[in-house]
């Protein structure tokens, strides 16, 4: 309790400044009800992250751990999928490192994973993507796309052509160019459809100029 920060008594709203982005702060509240306070309150939060620039590198190594659930900070992921959080971060299969991350798809579940934000100064339409993708079997693929708002699936516009690695069992390179995108979405993104049914890992994405 003695490494707690005092702001003092304030009066609402009140705005805490100068935090660091993508940090979890723990926060006290109480009451000043005159002759007496309430007890204290905590909130545990985490700020927003930071936008990101190019060149822009992502591993998915820095993972909590493998399995439902579980992503690097800042990504957002999502899924209709009631029983299983995907996609996630996971150890089965991983072209470097310890993790990859898998997604899950069928005629009825779609699932999604977004990149944070790019800053205004990144040119969406100038970006190539690579990445390594792996999958089980010669049916599944996957596609790579913009949002503009990474918690609504709907604004995922795909870019070029649906993905699936030429042979089953293997990791294989691929690069997408951003060149025919005209919106004004700031998310990468890569997704399973939901009339598709797909199971695929995605590893070491870059991302830079064309």
């Amino acid at each position: 309790d003695t490494t707690w920060t005092s702001e003092g008594s304030v009066t609402a709203p009140y705005e805490l400044d100068n935090l660091n982005a993508d940090t979890r702060y723990y926060i006290r509240i109480r009451s000043n009800c005159g002759s007496e306070y309430s007890n204290w309150v905590t909130l545990n939060v985490r700020t927003a992250c930071s936008d990101i620039t190019i060149p822009y590198m992502q591993n998915f190594d820095d993972a909590p751990a493998s399995g439902s659930g579980n992503m690097v900070t800042c990504w957002t992921r999502n899924t209709n999928n009631t029983s299983t959080a995907y996609p996630y971060t996971s150890s089965s299969q991983h072209h470097s490192g310890n993790y990859s991350v898998y997604f899950y798809g069928t005629s009825t579940y779609y699932s999604y994973l977004a990149s944070p934000r790019f800053a205004d100064e990144v040119d969406m339409d100038n970006l190539q993507i690579s990445f390594w993708a792996y999958k089980t079997s010669a049916a599944y693929n996957i596609q790579v796309g913009i949002m503009s708002d990474p918690d609504d699936y709907n604004t995922f516009v795909q870019i070029g052509s649906t993905i699936s690695p030429s042979a089953t069992s293997t990791w294989e390179l691929f690069e997408v160019n951003t060149d025919s995108y005209t919106g004004n979405g700031r998310y990468v993104a890569f997704r399973i459809p939901a009339n598709i049914t797909s199971y695929m890992y995605i590893d070491d994405i870059n991302i830079d100029v064309i």
